[in-house]
């Protein structure tokens, strides 16, 4: 393998497991609050718990989220000069991560939002 494949191939391999990582933490949060509060029978204490709770996993979330996107970013900024000149590199140099992270943020403050409904 040319090091330019084996550049490539270290860093979208870093930014996919980043990225699913993200995802996954997301949907098992996102379902998993509602479902043990109905597990639980919907009681108050049991809501009050599940919002505790969910409020410390939307900040890892969060945290989570805003990480993948700047290492991206930085990844990118970090590009060695002889890559530069690839299509890949320019294109990615044309990503919106400003747009990335307040998506990131949106998501996770509206799942959390729906639970603070769903429990309180």
């Amino acid at each position: 393998m040319n090091d330019i494949d084996q550049y490539y191939f270290e860093s979208t391999r870093n930014n996919v497991t980043q990225f699913v990582t993200f995802l996954i933490m997301t949907l098992v949060w996102g379902f998993s609050i509602p479902l043990a509060f109905g597990v639980l029978g919907g009681g108050a204490e049991a809501g009050l718990g599940l919002t505790i709770v969910s409020s410390a996993i939307a900040v890892g979330t969060l945290a989570t989220g805003n990480t993948v996107t700047t290492r991206y970013r930085v990844l990118n900024q970090d590009t060695p000069e002889k890559y530069r000149s690839t299509a890949h590199a320019r294109s990615e140099d044309k990503q919106p991560f400003a747009l990335f992270q307040a998506l990131t943020a949106a998501t996770t403050i509206a799942i959390f939002v729906g639970h603070v409904i769903i429990l309180l």
